[in-house]
């Protein structure tokens, strides 16, 4: 999938800057005499279709995409009212985008998508780093997030998201479109509102990572340093050390410094 995603984006960039060298070379035009808004909606029509692209319900089927003069026609078959109304929110979500007008029909018989197969042959850590960057690609493709500061982490399919949003109401959408986000098994929401502060106690934190099956036979601590929460302890990996801030994180609510390190001997008790 990241494969193909980026052999898209390169073969859109070479046809961009195609247009750009031709308007340099015709005073400014671009060929057959279009306007110069006929480069914008080619951007428009590549950023819509990524958008569909990237959503679990909308990725199985095809659906065409038109721009002129920011108005974005679509146009295909889809098998509910349900998934004809997602088409529309998430390109009319997408920047630039004036007016969706939606040429989807509602067909009964299209039946329903077929569940994509599990395991990918590059192995789970791979298949993480290809997550984050397709949820990044759709929260970047939502002018309702802009102004937001969103890190996004996958931890076998599992998504956490944290930093800062402007509103509440960000804060929900961020989870939303994570959530739709193709191949996404779960999301764990750690944005913060920006001047929310949270209440979450250090001796929470270490009530929280004791919990933790695979945590629970360390002695992790949580301490609060110049107004940062701070982890610290030992573990016998890098992947336990990242589940270790996922979890601090999860529990307070806001980010977290991961001290912890890694041992190779470590003795559980």
């Amino acid at each position: 999938m990241l494969r193909r995603l980026f052999a898209l984006v390169v073969l859109i960039a070479l046809a961009l800057g195609g247009l750009y060298y031709w308007r340099l070379r015709h005073g400014g035009g671009l060929p057959g005499g279009k306007p110069v808004q006929a480069l914008q909606d080619a951007k428009t029509t590549l950023s819509v279709k990524t958008a569909l692209g990237l959503s679990r319900s909308l990725r199985p089927y095809s659906i065409a995409v038109e721009t002129e003069d920011g108005i974005v026609t679509l146009r295909g078959e889809l098998p509910s009212p349900e998934l004809r109304a997602l088409a529309e929110r998430t390109a009319a979500a997408v920047p630039q985008v004036r007016q969706v007008v939606a040429h989807l029909k509602v067909a009964a018989e299209a039946g329903k998508p077929t569940p994509a197969a599990g395991e990918r042959s590059l192995g789970e850590s791979l298949d993480d780093q290809a997550l984050a960057v397709q949820v990044r690609l759709a929260l970047s493709l939502n002018k309702g997030l802009e102004g937001s500061d969103i890190n996004v982490k996958a931890f076998r399919r599992e998504v956490t998201l944290s930093g800062d949003v402007a509103r509440p109401e960000q804060k929900r959408l961020a989870v939303d479109v994570a959530s739709e986000t193709a191949s996404v098994a779960g999301v764990v929401d750690q944005l913060r509102v920006r001047g929310a502060r949270a209440a979450t106690s250090p001796r929470d934190v270490e009530r929280a990572l004791g919990a933790n099956a695979s945590l629970a036979g360390y002695r992790l601590s949580a301490r609060e340093v110049e107004g940062r929460l701070v982890i610290s302890g030992r573990v016998r990996n890098n992947a336990e050390k990242e589940l270790a801030g996922m979890v601090a994180q999860q529990a307070a609510g806001t980010s977290v410094e991961n001290d912890v390190e890694v041992a190779a001997k470590t003795v559980r008790r």
